[in-house]
Order: structure tokens, then C-alpha cells, then sequence
């Protein structure tokens, strides 16, 4: 059992972090100094901030030998792992010319190819079209990430409504609290049945008696963005960040569909239930117009999400 159920809606819980997409999602490890978090979007690319690769101590950038991405990591189990063989970050992040949150970013090579079979995750760039669909049709906000105080599993907040931008329009703030571990996690908006990274946490701010989220928009790096510089410097010129993800193949160490999460939000965990799960599942899909299967999958569980 990875969680007991959140008492409340908001609350913050743990989900099977070798169930898709959340096995995309992984732990970046740091030289045995802490950890990070970070997101698939290829076979070997991966989205995490930019102060994460940053030893504030001595001064200097973490080489890449001495990062570690784990994808699918929960309570010490670490099936789909690999070092990092390349890192790039913005080349003014904390320049005194603009704030370090503004361009708080890192991509990362792994040497494994860990998409293969952890799966991967689309980028969703935001704008006044895709912002306009996001609040028009209420898309349920996920905020995902190893934080500190739960680090051995993976915990997502479904209560992220974007609250705004800063002047700059490339960091938004959002209704999450991530804390320190959960930094280069991904937010994800669940639309046209599939989770999208919209943002990467970098932030905590807060206001009276409240604390919300920061998060840098991946749009940033898209459409003609940084994202083509990035990548060129650590030799993958032909890599372009995908608008769709794609899950992992059925029988490898990740699951393609998140039946846990799916079973937990219909409070159908226990075994013995699948027929009841199967019912429940139809139930949804029938009412938003899904094919009709009584099998869990991405797009039931942003349905279910957008209930909670």
C-alpha cells in the first residue's frame, strides 16, 4: 500500500509511480547531496530546473556524472534508472538582469534510452488559445514530484488552477504548494485524454495565510523558443520537444495505464472489485462520450481528477 486515502480533496497523495504517465515522471538524484525532480519527454530527454543542477556551495554546476535520473522510483525500488550524459541550462539563469525563476530550466540527456520503457510525456505550450481551451473546459492541473517530506514515493496535487502570470508571461503561479524535492517536477494539464507538461515547479511563494506554486511555462522553450539552442548544445540537434507522449509497451516494468490511481479515485482499491471497477469506468466513459471499454486509461483518470 503506497497511501492511505488523502482525507482531503486537495490534499496531496501518493500514486503508483510505475503506472503511465506517472512513470514518466522521475527522481533526479544529486551526487548523494539530495534530490530533484524531473519529467521524460523522449526516449532520453529530460525537463527538470535549472537550480537543481546548480551547487550553491561551491559555486559550480553539478557535472553530469554526477547526476542520476530514476524513473518509476518508489519506497527504494528503482527498475528504470540512468546517469545523465549531458545537462544544459538557460545561459543567463541568475544573471542580476532578471530573476533566477524566470529562467529556471534544464534539459537533460540520459545515457539509457529510460523512455522506452518508463514512456514519456507531450508539451502542452501555452498561449492565449490553448490558456483560453485550458479554463473554458475546467482541465483538471496536476502537480507532480518526489517532495522532501515524502521522497521515497511519488505525490501529485490535483488543486492547480493557474492563477497568473508574471510580467514576463514565461512563470506562472498556480494554486499548488510544492516543497523543496518536488523543484523541476512537472505541472501537467490532462486534456484530449492524454497529461501534457504545461510548466516545471521551480517556486514557493506565498501571500497572507496562503502559499501558492511557481512554475517556469515550457512554452518557452517551443516554437522558435530556447528549446532549438538547448538542444544543439548537447548534440541532439534533431530533437524537438513532442506535442503527444507516448506510453510504455504492455509487460515492461511500467504499466501503460494507471489502473492504481484510476481504482483509488473510484475507491475501488480493494482487490476483487474489477467488476465494479469495470462498471464504474463505463459509467464515465459513456458519460463524457469515451469508447466505451470498462478499462482504466489517461483519459478517465482526467476525468476523474477534474471530479475530485
Amino acid at each position: 500500500m503506497l497511501a492511505v486515502w488523502p482525507a482531503r480533496a486537495d490534499e496531496p497523495f501518493a500514486v503508483n509511480a510505475l503506472e503511465y504517465p506517472w512513470s514518466a515522471i522521475g527522481r533526479l538524484n544529486i551526487s548523494g547531496r539530495g534530490h530533484c525532480s524531473g519529467v521524460l519527454v523522449g526516449e532520453r530527454h529530460v525537463l527538470t530546473a535549472a537550480h537543481c543542477l546548480y551547487d550553491k556551495g561551491a559555486g559550480r554546476w553539478f557535472r553530469p556524472d554526477e547526476l542520476h535520473f530514476v524513473a518509476g522510483y518508489q519506497q527504494g525500488d528503482y527498475p528504470l534508472h540512468s546517469p545523465v550524459r549531458a545537462a544544459v541550462h538557460a545561459d543567463d539563469y541568475g544573471s542580476p538582469k532578471r530573476p533566477i525563476a524566470d529562467n529556471d530550466w534544464g534539459l537533460l540527456e540520459l545515457a539509457e534510452p529510460v523512455g522506452r520503457a518508463a514512456g514519456w510525456l507531450g508539451v502542452l505550450p501555452l498561449n492565449p488559445v490553448s490558456l483560453f481551451a485550458l479554463r473554458r473546459s475546467g482541465a483538471p492541473m496536476v502537480l507532480a514530484g518526489y517532495r522532501s517530506d515524502r521522497a521515497e514515493v511519488l505525490t501529485i496535487d490535483s488543486g492547480c488552477t493557474i492563477r497568473g502570470f508574471l510580467e514576463t508571461s514565461r512563470l506562472f503561479i498556480h494554486g499548488c504548494a510544492p516543497v523543496y524535492g518536488d523543484s523541476g517536477g512537472p505541472v501537467l494539464a490532462f486534456v484530449d485524454g492524454e497529461a501534457r507538461v504545461i510548466g516545471l515547479t521551480t517556486i514557493l511563494l506565498s501571500g497572507p495565510g496562503e502559499r501558492y506554486g511557481g512554475a517556469i511555462a515550457t512554452s518557452m522553450l517551443t516554437n522558435g523558443g530556447e528549446w532549438p539552442r538547448a538542444a544543439a548544445e548537447i548534440k541532439a540537434e534533431g530533437f524537438v520537444p513532442a506535442l503527444s507522449g507516448r506510453a510504455p509497451p504492455p509487460g515492461g516494468p511500467a504499466a501503460p495505464t494507471p489502473g492504481t490511481t484510476v481504482a483509488r479515485l473510484l475507491h475501488l482499491a480493494v482487490p476483487g472489485n474489477k467488476r465494479a471497477l469495470a462498471g464504474a469506468i463505463e459509467a464515465i466513459e459513456r458519460e463524457h462520450g469515451l469508447p466505451v471499454t470498462g478499462t482504466p486509461s489517461v483519459a478517465v483518470l482526467g476525468m476523474l481528477l477534474h471530479a475530485r
